[in-house]
């Protein structure tokens, strides 16, 4: 039902000198990441415009981003799932996730994908079209029920 009342509105702690922020885009086990740079004069990253993004293998990403998203998608059990990820140089912050209708741009842009293997997570040519992943992610998705 659509709400009469658009008051709303969500509050999260502050995370000072935030750089940037993380999207990762998960479809079965194939990870995309990309990075947002935070706005000048402001303290968002996302929504800061895609041609400011780095993609893929352009991403300068910390050391264990991927394994905090894999926790995150294995609690969700969805086939796939986008997530805001910030990072201030010692943990991990879960901003916002999607897991129904959520951009694809991140796969589009980005010349790599990351799949975990035993201990390691590994790069990927990204040669997969937006339409292709989506189907294997939820037919894997409904074969594993």
């Amino acid at each position: 039902k659509e709400s009469h009342y658009r008051n709303k509105f969500v509050v999260q702690s502050f995370i000072p000198n935030l750089k940037n922020d993380f999207k990762i885009l998960i479809f079965g086990d194939k990870y995309f990441i990309f990075s947002r740079p935070v706005k000048s004069n402001d303290f968002r990253a996302s929504g800061s415009g895609y041609e400011n993004y780095s993609f893929g293998s352009k991403c300068k990403y910390p050391e264990g981003i991927f394994s905090y998203a894999k926790s995150v998608f294995k609690k969700m059990d969805l086939p796939h799932l986008s997530l805001d990820i910030a990072y201030d140089g010692n943990y991990f912050y879960l901003l916002e996730f999607q897991g129904m209708h959520f951009g694809t741009i991140g796969i589009v842009k980005s010349d790599i994908y990351f799949k975990n293997q035993g201990n390691s997570w590994m790069q990927f040519k990204n040669d997969i079209s937006v339409e292709d992943i989506y189907v294997k992610s939820i037919t894997n998705f409904i074969k594993k029920i």
